[in-house]
């Protein structure tokens, strides 16, 4: 499976600073498996010391994009209900999460644009590279 992970805006890769629970990561690869030739997206929950972040859960959300085989949009009401269960596991919102079908990992334009500040942005491919 391959994934990178960013920080934007400002935009910088932090992949290494980065770590996936192994639940986490089974998670991310059944979504995968399961979204196919469509993005999956989600939200990243965890802890953050320093400039270190722990992902404990990859919560898998539903894509509501009209154009899912290239863009995601996260459902509304499933991002308050994922703010309140990582607050119940005494976790955070470090970010959100979404798969290139392509198996490109670099960030489209949009990707950029609806980033949200200081969050991180895990972008995993569908396919292999």
């Amino acid at each position: 499976m391959n994934w990178r992970v960013y920080v934007g805006p400002p935009w910088g890769e932090v992949s290494a600073r980065v770590t996936l629970a192994g639940t986490a990561c089974a998670t991310l690869e059944r979504a995968l498996a399961a979204a196919g030739r469509t993005e999956a997206c989600g939200l990243l929950l965890g802890r953050r010391e320093a400039e270190r972040y722990a992902v404990e859960v990859l919560w898998v959300g539903s894509n509501a994009s009209s154009t899912p085989e290239t863009a995601f949009a996260l459902d509304p009401g499933e991002v308050v209900a994922a703010h309140d269960g990582a607050t119940t596991l005494g976790l955070e919102v470090l970010g959100a999460w979404h798969s290139h079908p392509s198996g490109d990992l670099t960030p489209s334009a949009r990707d950029r644009a609806e980033a949200w500040p200081g969050q991180l942005l895990l972008i995993a491919a569908n396919l292999p590279l």
